[in-house]
């Protein structure tokens, strides 16, 4: 698999870290740089763009996990700015209830 993107996270992302079950946090981890690093602006079932917002352009779904980000082709990276957990129609960032 070739890696076209590279993964940052913003600051704040070590916070919604701090928030999982370790469990969660190696399997979010291992799913970023699994569906990112090679082809992060191509929708997919668990990959959409998403409409405009102030969080992020993109979202990343794994299971009950969402991983949200921005795609800069130009300079080949992925930029992680939220990781979260949706309960029902509830999305849950750093402990508080977050809308889109």
């Amino acid at each position: 698999m070739e890696l076209r993107y590279r993964v940052q996270y913003m600051d704040e992302v070590a916070l919604d870290f701090d928030a999982l079950p370790k469990r969660a946090q190696a399997m979010v981890v291992s799913g970023i740089h699994g569906h990112l690093a090679a082809d992060a602006d191509r929708e997919t079932r668990n990959r959409k763009s998403l409409r405009p917002n102030d969080l992020a352009a993109w979202e990343l779904r794994l299971g009950d996990y969402r991983v949200f980000y921005d795609v800069f082709p130009e300079e080949r990276t992925v930029v992680v700015k939220a990781v979260g957990w949706k309960v029902h129609s509830r999305l849950h960032i750093r402990g508080r209830e977050f809308l889109l």
